[in-house]
């Protein structure tokens, strides 16, 4: 789908970023070496391209409304949410890799620089799968503002909020790391479901 048809669904205004004052920082107590890179030094490393769809949660939500008369809360899409791009950039298992991650590892979550700083983790056995990568072309260009210039993550399979755009850190915990986005919101609700109990929120 061409960047400029590819749907657009953002936590808040876009953040506009220097380029040149960009960083990726790679912490938390999950890594032995964590490191700082910017821009020229995510190209420098081994990158890989793939072919992958992105959907929001939201796709089809207007449904809940004109089907079951039970309007959901959030942009009433259609069928519109969701976009299959060609994505390059550096495996971010390359990149925790090299940060030494430990063994005892259990929790990767990117957060994104946009006012909100959208925050959501994996587990780490899905951080390390091959087609997860912290993507700076989309469909052999620089990857558009709206879509999370200077580099954002692509988690295919999952949820888009887990493809945090605007990426600017990853935290990488010993312990679950439990935030608003996979606790209280992106989490089955509602009188006819029963969430397990979680942990407290920290990380």
């Amino acid at each position: 789908m061409p960047n400029s048809f590819f749907f657009v669904r953002n936590h808040s205004a876009t953040p506009l970023i220097d380029v040149k004052n960009w960083r990726l920082s790679i912490e938390g107590n999950g890594v032995s070496n964590p490191f700082t890179m910017n821009y020229d030094d995510l190209l420098k490393m081994p990158s890989t391209t793939v072919i992958r769809y992105v959907e929001c949660a939201g796709n089809g939500r207007s449904f809940y409304d004109t089907l079951l008369k039970r309007p959901a809360q959030g942009t009433q899409w259609h069928l519109g949410a969701y976009g299959i791009a060609e994505w390059t950039g550096v495996r971010l298992s390359d990149i925790l890799n090299r940060a030494g991650i430990k063994s005892t590892a259990v929790d990767v979550m990117p957060v994104g620089l946009d006012s909100t700083a959208v925050e959501r983790p994996v587990p780490v056995a899905k951080a390390m799968e091959d087609d997860i990568i912290v993507a700076y072309f989309m469909n052999g260009d620089i990857i558009p503002p709206d879509h999370g210039f200077p580099a954002r993550v692509l988690v295919p399979g999952w949820v888009g909020v887990n493809s945090v755009k605007w990426v600017g850190k990853i935290t990488v915990s010993e312990t679950p790391i439990r935030t608003e986005k996979n606790t209280t919101t992106y989490v089955l609700i509602g009188p006819d479901y029963t969430p397990p109990a979680s942990p407290a929120l920290g990380r």
